[in-house]
């Protein structure tokens, strides 16, 4: 009987065995290559600054068909609408503008609002980001001469031939005309105070001189 009973424990025992090796099979489950697949976004980093630099070009052609601008100034307005200074520069460049005549739009611009000399005009163009051979040009497309016309000096007592101002007067008279007439709504000067303060903005002193006259000084 013992000898019955260790045969059977045997026979157990050795059906256990083969059974073990049968269900150790699943233990092959190697997935490596799953990870690779996450490599297509590249694609969209190209294309989004493709994108970008398209959205700048649009916006700078926005702003240049309702206002005037400088090269640097409108790269400055789209840098402050959130653009890269690369995507800035791409989209202003893409205008393919004309500076010197959108130096002109910009004086004509100041003009409408307030009167200015020459030279101070010219100066307003430089800080707005044009280039001083930008703003001159601007500023003498407006009808500014450097070199004063009333060559006919012979008959001075004429001075108060103020009527004949708005038929022939240049652009600088004009606006020295203008700033005078400004000035003397506000507070009192003397003649000689008032083509000083005339002379200090950048008039000549013809301009100045006129202006004052043209003012009932």
């Amino acid at each position: 009987m013992k000898a019955l009973a260790f045969a059977v424990t045997l026979v157990l025992l050795v059906s256990a065995c083969g059974g073990g090796s049968d269900t150790a099979v699943p233990v092959t489950t190697t997935a490596t290559t799953a990870p690779t697949t996450t490599v297509a976004p590249t694609t969209t980093v190209n294309e989004s600054a493709g994108d970008w630099n398209a959205q700048a070009a649009l916006k700078a052609a926005e702003y240049l068909k309702v206002l005037s601008f400088s090269r640097s100034g409108l790269i400055t307005q789209l840098v402050f609408d959130g653009f890269t200074k690369a995507q800035a520069e791409h989209g202003v460049d893409a205008q393919g503008a004309d500076w010197n005549a959108q130096a002109a739009l910009k004086a004509a611009e100041y003009l409408k609002v307030m009167s200015f000399s020459r030279s101070g005009l010219i100066t307003q163009l430089v800080f707005d980001g044009f280039t001083k051979a930008q703003a001159e040009h601007g500023v003498d497309a407006q009808g500014f001469e450097t070199t004063a016309p009333p060559t006919t000096t012979t008959t001075a007592p004429t001075t108060t031939v103020a009527p004949t101002t708005t038929v022939n007067e240049s652009a600088g008279d004009r606006n020295a005309r203008e700033k005078a007439a400004e000035y003397l709504k506000i507070m009192s000067f003397s003649r000689s105070g008032l083509i000083t303060q005339l002379e200090a903005e950048g008039f000549t002193k013809a301009q100045a001189e006129y202006g004052v006259t043209a003012a009932g000084l």
